[in-house]
Parts: structure tokens; C-alpha cells; sequence
């Protein structure tokens, strides 16, 4: 069973189970500057399988171990979440843009991003200051 918990800072104690989780759902190495962002909340399971995190009304991560996809994590991770105000991107080859399409409230279409709202407003200029922020892995 997975219980999902809504975790503050400080995020030393879990750094080191999130980054395996994101680096294996991702297929990619954090950037070093990750962790110096101003992450303001993390929702997680206690054995670090999936999670979200946030930078304020920016959701920055959202991930699900690969062993673990397509076994309804992800609805259950998101229902943990939706009912805050927040922004996410989204790269337009990526697939986990279907199950975003059907829960964003709103969203922007850029040349390589999708840019989404839940909840939230969401203007061209919002949309293009998101994409323009820094990646999060280093290929």
C-alpha cells in the first residue's frame, strides 16, 4: 500500500531516495543545482516510489518508479496534489502528456513545451517564463 505524505523543509534526510527516484524515472542525472532550488513542499510514499514537488505554485517534479507505472500511482499521486493552485511544463514528446491533458484546467502550447495550470491563471508571458527555466537533468 502507498501512503502519500505532504513533507516541508528542511529535505536533507529524503535528498538522497528522492534523487534515485527521479534519476530512474527520468533516465537522467540531476543537475547539481537542483537541490539548491527553493523546493517548498514534497508529497512522497514512505518507500520513495513516487512523488511530486513543488517550488511554491510551480510543480517542478512529478514521478513514478518505473517497476510501478501503469498501476494507477499516478491518479493516486495527483489526487494527493490536486487540490492546490499550480503550474507545470511538460515536454511535447513526453508520455505522460495524456494523463496531464485530461487534468490540466489550462494550458499553452509552445514549440517544445506544453505548459499547464491547475487551478491556476496562466498567461502567453507565464507560459514562456516556465519554459525558459532551467532543466533539471544533465544529458
Amino acid at each position: 500500500m502507498f501512503t502519500i505524505h505532504q513533507r516541508l523543509p528542511p529535505f536533507d534526510d529524503i535528498q538522497s531516495q528522492v534523487t534515485a527516484l527521479l534519476e530512474s524515472s527520468f533516465g537522467a542525472s540531476l543537475s547539481p543545482l537542483f537541490w539548491q532550488r527553493n523546493h517548498t513542499e514534497i508529497f512522497v510514499d514512505d518507500h520513495f516510489k513516487l512523488c511530486a514537488i513543488f517550488e511554491g505554485d510551480y510543480l517542478t517534479k512529478f514521478a513514478i518508479a518505473p517497476d510501478l507505472r501503469g498501476q494507477g500511482l499516478a491518479v493516486k499521486l495527483w489526487s494527493a496534489i490536486s487540490q492546490k493552485k499550480f503550474l507545470w511544463r511538460c515536454k511535447q514528446g513526453n508520455p505522460i502528456r495524456p494523463f496531464y491533458d485530461k487534468r490540466a484546467t489550462n494550458s499553452v502550447l509552445l514549440e517544445h513545451w506544453i505548459i499547464y495550470a491547475n487551478n491556476a491563471k496562466l498567461s502567453q508571458v507565464l507560459a514562456e517564463e516556465i519554459a525558459a527555466k532551467e532543466p533539471d537533468f544533465v544529458h
